[in-house]
């Protein structure tokens, strides 16, 4: 997704020094015990915890020089949304729809009063034969029928909920959307995925922007693509930016109910081997790369609800965390 777009930073090296140990006696075997103290002087040293994740011990020094800034996660609420891809549809068809629909309103209502003035001459023993009476009625079958086919091929192509506008209403979602003040779109979560019952929101955002819309869920789509299968939505959003043919994507709220959690931010989020990471604080030097969940995008960050691997309370690197994931490649120290 575009929210995906991260900003990675250049890294200074750090410049390593080894500290000289005391000289001792020629006769005297070097004592292993004083071999990890050497370690000790290294800016950054990775090890693994007893569940196997990696614990990066960065020192003072390296820290001020890395600058590392460290805040506590705060409890955080979010309504579950899901991610849905489409693109805003060309209005022709409505458009089109819609002007016969007037032209055979039109001519409904003056075949309803012919036949009205044809039956009343008819039943006063005017001058009016029946196969008169019955050409006007026919006229306004005719006019019923064609009226009520524009109807269902609106519903077909748009959805129950457009087809049921008024007259007035319709037309002034069309002139809303000609005059650029509202897009209707057509988004479909991925195959697999289904939202049981309707949607309760949606916000729609453009590929290239960060910018969300609020959006109103008018209807399911009444087709399926035949290529992915997925369930599909048509969405109504008042955004000028919005052109036939962009592509769009919408995140669908699927509750009411929040999910309690916490917001990592943007900049605590570092990308390794394909998956998501953020630096957790085990101590006031040691950070444990913490493997975080991308799927629910908020602004600011990304939301993990408290099944996650970090939750309210924990401290993580706001700041440096790029910085640091590269020191800790290039430590270059063997992780059994």
């Amino acid at each position: 997704m575009n929210i995906f777009n991260y900003h990675k930073r250049l890294l200074s090296l750090l410049c390593i020094t080894l500290a000289v140990g005391c000289s001792k006696p020629a006769d005297k075997p070097a004592d292993k015990a004083t071999e990890p103290a050497a370690n000790e002087t290294k800016p950054v040293v990775i090890k693994r915890d007893d569940k196997g994740s990696v614990v990066v011990t960065v020192s003072e020094e390296a820290q001020k020089r890395i600058d590392l800034k460290v805040e506590e996660l705060k409890p955080a609420q979010h309504v579950p949304e899901l991610a849905a891809y489409g693109t805003v549809l060309d209005p022709t068809t409505l458009i089109t729809a819609q002007n016969e629909i007037a032209a055979t309103t039109v001519a409904l209502e003056t075949s309803r009063k012919a036949a009205t003035r044809a039956k009343s001459l008819f039943d006063q023993g005017e001058n009016v034969a029946r196969k008169t009476l019955e050409t006007a009625e026919a006229d306004v079958r005719a006019n019923e029928i064609k009226l009520q086919s524009l109807q269902q091929q609106i519903a077909l192509e748009w959805g129950q909920s457009i087809s049921k506008l008024s007259a007035n209403d319709l037309q002034t979602l069309i002139n809303d959307v000609l005059a650029s003040k509202t897009a209707l779109a057509r988004v479909e979560l991925p195959s697999g995925e289904t939202i049981t019952g309707e949607p309760t929101a949606a916000r729609v955002s453009t590929v290239n922007s960060e910018q969300w819309q609020t959006a109103k869920i008018v209807s399911r789509s009444t087709k399926v693509d035949p290529k992915t299968q997925g369930e599909a939505f048509l969405v109504e959003c008042n955004s000028a930016s919005l052109r036939p043919g962009a592509s769009v994507t919408a995140l669908l709220q699927t509750t009411k109910s929040a999910q309690q959690g916490v917001t990592v931010p943007e900049s605590a989020v570092v990308l390794f081997v394909g998956k998501a990471w953020t630096y957790v604080a085990t101590s006031t030097n040691a950070f444990t790369r913490t493997e975080i969940s991308l799927q629910t995008p908020v602004d600011g960050g990304w939301f993990q609800s408290s099944t996650n691997s970090v939750k309210a309370g924990d401290s993580i690197i706001v700041q440096g965390a790029q910085d640091l994931l590269s020191e800790e490649q290039k430590a270059q120290i063997t992780i059994d």
